[in-house]
């Protein structure tokens, strides 16, 4: 699967990655040790995909595939809600 779009490094700081991380027990834990300057280095990546993914041979039969590989490929649209 190859998904294209753009990505944004986003300081570990922001108020918007830190509230997310908040909600969730794992994603507390996974910060939670860290230094004020260790957290200098960090950074999230955020990453807005394309609406179209490019597929190939996800969901289909290993025989068919065989049988023509030309079969396999195929792309999707990612629904606007899901974005």
């Amino acid at each position: 699967m190859t998904i294209n779009g753009t990505a944004q490094a986003i300081s570990i700081n922001n108020k918007e990655i830190l509230d997310i991380f908040l909600e969730k027990r794992m994603l507390r834990l996974i910060t939670a040790h860290l230094t004020e300057e260790e957290k200098k280095d960090l950074v999230f990546i955020k990453i807005q995909p394309n609406p179209k993914v490019f597929c190939y041979g996800l969901g289909i039969n290993t025989i068919k595939l065989r049988g023509s590989h030309t079969s396999g490929g195929y792309s999707v649209i990612i629904p606007k809600e899901r974005r």
